[in-house]
């Protein structure tokens, strides 16, 4: 199915390969050009090489390697405008012992269903 080249554009860091396939399904269906890799580090790598602004990042929260936190600073370098929605299976406490910020961040807990995320991505991208 080819997106639209006016696609907002959301990357997708997870490591729990369900779970990341489960949110490239939901936002590709719904006409979101997605990228999606189960690292903070690949996508670094593949964002490197990518000239198109990022629209949103959708980022677990703890993963090995690079957190979603750590990454989300790091993307906020580069590209300072791309929004940003944290997944997490986590407590809000125990989420903020791993770098989640404190305040002013958009979150969605695990689990959660397609038109959670829908609406969720919605509600920070507009229409």
């Amino acid at each position: 199915m080819a997106q639209a080249s006016n696609a907002k554009r959301v990357v997708v860091v997870e490591d729990e390969a369900g779970v990341r396939r489960f949110i490239w399904e939901a936002l590709s269906k719904a006409g979101y050009e997605v990228m999606q890799t189960g690292s903070g580090e690949e996508m670094q790598w593949l964002l490197d090489d990518l000239k198109r602004p990022v629209d949103l990042l959708v980022a677990d929260v703890m993963m090995p390697g690079m957190s979603g936190p750590e990454f989300a600073r790091w993307l906020e370098e580069v590209r300072p405008t791309t929004r940003v929605l944290f997944v997490t299976g986590q407590s809000r406490e125990s989420a903020e012992k791993f770098g989640l910020p404190l305040g002013g961040v958009e979150v969605l807990y695990k689990p959660f269903t397609a038109d959670g995320l829908l609406k969720r991505v919605a509600d920070i991208l507009g229409p």
